[in-house]
């Protein structure tokens, strides 16, 4: 006689390996680096499943788009000084586990957002790549669903139980608030990501690679222009940079820039630091945003406030 055994691992999420540390009115848990637990964000978004978040997101003006690494080079104090007295909104809309520009693109259809301006983190962001993660975060059907409403539902339990302090036995209180895997949470209101209680840091200096990515650039500038003409925002209103990490592929995005005719902001900044070879530090990404922002403010004023345009042959600028 064969005998199955279904452990609670085959069927269902579990977030008591996820750190509840982060939690607050704004922030909910976008990600927590287990089997059981893993991506949330995405699909959240894709369903306006948390309270603010697709508010926060229609009225921004601003949008920074890209990977992890943006998450982490604008989810600073430096971005949300800046547009704390400006007389526009922004959202930092970059996401993780690999997603490049189908994502933000897709949403931005879906919930018929108009940015007046694109901040994009081109290290790579262009293409039609489209992850396993980003198939789960489209379907509509109960077998998918309930899984996140699972994940929606555990949060909610984890935050009562360890920062409200729901009357719990040990053993529940054990179950639910003794995690310390990587986790990150998200701001509802302007997309930050809170990295707290990610990685430690190893603290590797940043570096540049000349020729990294050079071979995607033709294809990378056909996406490009597919993706710009999608959104139906103004080139002179698209600001291409590239955040700092090990082998920086600054070349490619200056010469992504200068193919698309489109605005750049490239910091030049001595002793920049990353976690892990790819994210920035929070001192490192307080300090290249500061002067990310001070370069590229003049496009910002001129689309996000003033709604200005430029025609083609005076909107390619560098600033660095």
């Amino acid at each position: 006689m064969a005998v199955v055994i279904f452990k609670r691992t085959d069927w269902f999420p579990w977030i008591g390996e996820c750190n509840w540390r982060g939690y607050d009115r704004e922030y909910f848990m976008a990600y927590c680096h287990t089997r059981r637990y893993g991506d949330y964000e995405h699909w959240a978004y894709w369903n306006g499943a948390e309270p603010e978040i697709l508010e926060g997101l229609k009225q921004a003006d601003v949008l920074f788009l890209g990977n992890s690494r943006t998450q982490f080079a604008f989810s600073t104090e430096a971005v949300s000084d800046f547009f704390r007295d400006y007389p526009s909104k922004h959202y930092v809309f970059g996401f993780g586990v690999g997603s490049q520009s189908e994502v933000p693109l897709r949403m931005i259809e879906r919930h018929k957002l108009e940015p007046k301006v694109l901040v994009i983190n081109a290290d790579p962001f262009f293409s039609d790549y489209f992850s396993d993660v980003n198939v789960r975060m489209t379907k509509n059907d109960r077998s998918t669903s309930w899984g996140f409403d699972a994940r929606k539902w555990l949060q909610k339990e984890q935050r009562k139980i360890c920062v409200g302090n729901k009357t719990s036995n040990g053993i529940v209180k054990k179950a639910f608030c003794s995690g310390e895997s990587e986790t990150l949470y998200r701001n509802r209101k302007n997309g930050h990501w809170r990295t707290d209680f990610f990685r430690e840091n190893k603290m590797i200096p940043v570096s540049y690679d000349d020729k990294l990515l050079l071979d995607r650039l033709d294809k990378t500038v056909e996406y490009a222009q597919n993706f710009i003409k999608r959104t139906g925002i103004d080139r002179s209103c698209v600001i291409i940079t590239v955040t700092p990490r090990t082998d920086t592929p600054l070349q490619f995005a200056r010469r992504l820039a200068d193919k698309l005719q489109v605005p750049s902001a490239f910091p030049s900044i001595d002793g920049l630091i990353t976690i892990d070879g790819s994210h920035l530090d929070k001192v490192s990404a307080e300090r290249w945003s500061r002067e990310f922002l001070r370069l590229a403010k003049p496009v910002i004023d001129r689309c996000a406030v003033r709604g200005g345009k430029l025609d083609s042959a005076s909107s390619h600028h560098h600033y660095q």
